[in-house]
């Protein structure tokens, strides 16, 4: 469960102090690995900042380049193992790689408490974190996404004409059997090959990039998000430049 702890972040965001990785211990997890709670670490991955590029072209251009790099549809790390996949793993590391934050572990609420209350807390798997599914991360954009760069939107046209100036979207969404997988995926700028779906001038389905059941590198005409059968809430976000 995601603490909800959250308005004193807001006035006085505590998102260095609660950001959060697994260590590598400086030994290589590339895309050909499975240590999934891990973040990549291969020699020559893309890892600048997406903010410090001023262009917007030099952006666009960067986030396809990383979406190549990863090679979401070739990668072992993002391959579907028997009925589980890897969509929550993907997000995270297109966002690592742009410099942006989503957890792939979180601290667990006993350990916000005290991170709070302006101690320190040892990072340590299973008992002060726990690796965050899609379910958890539907929780997490609404508490804590703010905090980390993240700006709700409602309108898939605002957030498609944001995307192309050069940042990226999420749209998550939790399942209503919380036993069973949500979703999570990357809105991407549209370029001249690839174009959001619209009706006249309003988007209905904005470029997008996942792994899941489908590993996709980019595609669009798929509103998954609003099949109420498998999704009881979803939340689009925008990465604030």
């Amino acid at each position: 469960m995601i603490s909800r702890i959250k308005n004193a972040f807001r006035i006085n965001p505590l998102s260095e102090l609660l950001r959060v990785d697994l260590s590598t211990n400086n030994a290589i997890n590339a895309r050909t690995d499975r240590r999934w709670a891990h973040p990549l670490s291969e020699e020559g991955m893309p890892k600048d900042n997406l903010k410090k590029i001023r262009s917007a072209d030099a952006r666009k251009k960067y986030i396809y380049n990383v979406i190549e790099w990863l090679d979401v549809e070739e990668s072992r790390r993002y391959a579907m193992q028997g009925k589980s996949t890897y969509c929550n793993i993907y997000a995270y590391d297109v966002a690592r790689c742009l410099g942006a934050y989503l957890p792939r572990v979180w601290w667990n609420e006993e350990s916000i408490l005290t991170i709070q209350n302006g101690l320190k807390v040892p990072v340590v798997y299973a008992k002060t974190i726990f690796e965050m599914n899609c379910n958890s991360l539907a929780d997490w954009f609404l508490s804590y996404g703010a905090c980390f760069g993240w700006k709700r939107v409602y309108d898939l046209t605002k957030m498609q004409s944001l995307a192309n100036k050069g940042t990226i979207g999420i749209i998550v969404a939790q399942r209503n059997v919380l036993s069973e997988a949500g979703h999570i995926t990357v809105v991407l700028p549209e370029t001249a090959t690839f174009l959001a779906q619209r009706s006249g001038k309003e988007v209905i389905c904005p470029v997008q990039s996942q792994a899941g059941m489908k590993n996709l590198r980019w595609f669009t005409g798929d509103t998954w998000w609003q099949d109420e059968a498998k999704f009881g809430k979803y939340s689009f976000w925008i990465l604030n430049m």
